[in-house]
């Protein structure tokens, strides 16, 4: 099974939108505001990760786990882990935070304050591309 990782693209959404994604579900519009943003092309696909499990998803993209590189900076996106899959290679990645989507068996679930939130089925404009 893999599960794919999905960060707000700040090229797309507004300033506010951004920083209200980060507060996760406590956002003034809920679940809607990531439902919004993923319709409408706010989140973009960072990753690929073989596994079911939304807390190994988590764990094995913060750059804590990641192995050193001589020679400059290291992220999980220039120096993966097994199992992971970042969609562009050698480029920096932060370490996932709130208000990050993780899709499971086409569910979108979002990082949340502790743990995940479930906030529904990924929109048909996202999933039509990689279907």
């Amino acid at each position: 099974m893999t599960i794919q990782l999905y960060y707000p693209n700040r090229d797309v959404i507004s300033r506010d939108d951004a920083l209200d994604a980060t507060d996760g579900t406590r956002n003034p519009e809920g679940a809607d505001l990531f439902r919004r943003l993923m319709a409408s092309g706010g989140y973009e696909m960072v990753a690929e990760i073989e596994t079911d499990d939304l807390d190994e998803a988590y764990r094995i993209t913060q750059n804590d786990f990641v192995r050193p590189v001589v020679g400059g900076p290291t992220s999980w996106g220039t120096s993966p882990p097994k199992g992971l899959r970042p969609t562009a290679e050698g480029v920096l990645r932060r370490s996932s935070m709130m208000g990050d989507i993780l899709v499971r068996d086409g569910i979108m679930h979002v990082v949340d304050t502790a743990g995940f939130a479930e906030i529904g089925p990924v929109p048909e404009a996202v999933a039509a591309p990689g279907a």
